[in-house]
């Protein structure tokens, strides 16, 4: 059994290497990626039944998505059975991969392997988004004209953004680890690289999240120089990184996306394109409602609550509400969530979450500072989180939730638990 045990971890470690190559699939059309990640559901769901101390709270788990169906079925007028079920089980995923990698964490040091194959992943979203911006076959990020940027061959620029955010965080680690000449100036072309792409995404979320990642990474490479008492030369290279990257904004989709120019690019191009005519007939709210029309939608799903039966307040409104014609998320997880599983649901699928955070967060809270590792895995999170918060496509996306699961199951094991086997830098 041991070693069957330890057969299914490994096997479920290199499978988050197999995330940018599903997605692709997804991208072409292939239900390939439905299938694997479906396997690794259930999986996932027998090995915590299995092996894991949380199978009590999946018991749990399980018996309210029965109660939030059966609700709906009987309550909700414009109730889909295919698309309840499908959002559920995206919505369970995040939670059976985090267990999964919980139990994984005690027995194994995570962060070595993952470190290098989150490197691996980005290294192959950042060459297919150059191979679609050479070729031209980017699919867009949003569907106004208005706005620029593309994805290259994946679908959804959030939930993309959201893969990168928390995947630049381990670039930075394989760049700032001792290595051969060579292996560190891949890692910092890489970084370069996934700077490009973040900012040709054109979401505020990938192209703050590098700069946040970079500007971490400075911040603590000149602390930890002042500790020692000597310059780290790495300091320069990412401070050329952040300087190439503020030179490059204007020129750049999401420089373009918030307006961003500078007098040498903009006087000759911005007076001569724009008419004066079109600049004052812009006085109404309509760039804020063009959003994604957020404002719109979380309005009319709190309508659809206020309006909802106690049982429904309670156990939720299911997918997108007591929708009437297309149903449509307000695009952000933690409302998302709310409004779908209701006050007893919302809780008991954030207990997880919480229940790590609280475990890595108190016992945990010195190395925060101590260790550049745990530092990074930490604004990994927070830039998960954040992302989920903000702009969605995390919690209830298994593409972009594996990431969070593994950064959180990594900080949850706590840097004691790899010191030994990580490379001092």
């Amino acid at each position: 059994m041991s070693t069957y045990r330890t057969q299914i971890e490994k096997i479920c470690i290199y499978f988050i290497i197999l995330q940018p190559i599903l997605d692709l699939m997804a991208f072409a059309g292939l239900a390939v990626s439905e299938i694997v990640r479906g396997f690794a559901l259930m999986a996932g769901g027998l090995y915590i039944l299995l092996f894991s101390k949380h199978r009590i709270y999946l018991l749990v788990l399980a018996g309210y998505l029965i109660v939030n169906l059966a609700t709906n079925f009987f309550l909700k007028d414009s109730f889909a059975l295919m698309t309840e079920v499908n959002y559920i089980i995206k919505t369970v995923y995040f939670i059976v991969i985090l267990f999964v990698f919980l139990e994984i964490g005690k027995r194994h040091a995570l962060l070595p392997t993952i470190r290098n194959l989150v490197t691996i992943n980005i290294t192959v979203i950042t060459i297919v988004m150059v191979l679609a911006e050479l070729t031209g076959t980017g699919q867009r990020s949003y569907g106004m004209l208005i706005k620029e940027g593309h994805t290259g061959w994946f679908f959804s620029g959030n939930e993309l953004s959201a893969i990168m955010a928390m995947g630049v965080g381990f670039v930075l680690l394989s760049f700032l680890k001792k290595g051969t000449q060579a292996a560190q100036i891949s890692c910092f072309l890489l970084l370069a690289g996934s700077g490009w792409a973040m900012m040709t995404i054109g979401t505020k979320v990938s192209f703050g999240a590098w700069i946040i990642v970079v500007g971490a990474g400075v911040v603590w490479l000149g602390v930890d120089s002042w500790k020692k008492g000597h310059y780290q030369k790495k300091i320069t290279a990412l401070v050329v990184l952040l300087l190439a990257a503020a030179l490059y904004m204007p020129l750049s989709a999401i420089g373009h996306n918030l307006n961003i120019s500078y007098p040498l690019f903009s006087n000759s191009n911005q007076q001569q394109t724009v008419p004066e005519e079109e600049v004052e007939e812009e006085p109404s709210p309509v760039p804020v409602k063009a959003l994604n029309g957020r404002e719109e939608f979380m309005q009319a799903t709190i309508d659809q609550y206020q309006q909802a039966p106690i049982v429904q307040k309670l156990f939720g409104l299911g997918y997108a509400g007591n929708y009437q014609n297309e149903p449509k998320l307000i695009e952000m997880d933690f409302i998302d969530l709310f409004f779908a599983f209701g006050m007893i649901g919302f809780v008991i699928l954030l207990l997880p979450l919480v229940y790590t955070l609280y475990h890595t967060l108190i016992p945990f809270r010195r190395e925060l500072l101590q260790d550049i590792n745990y530092f990074m895995v930490m604004i990994a999170i927070c830039l998960g989180l954040g992302s989920a918060a903000l702009a969605g496509h995390v919690l209830s996306s298994p593409a972009a939730s594996i990431y969070l699961a593994i950064a959180l199951a990594i900080a949850y094991s706590g840097p004691a638990a790899h010191k030994s086997v990580i490379s001092k830098l």
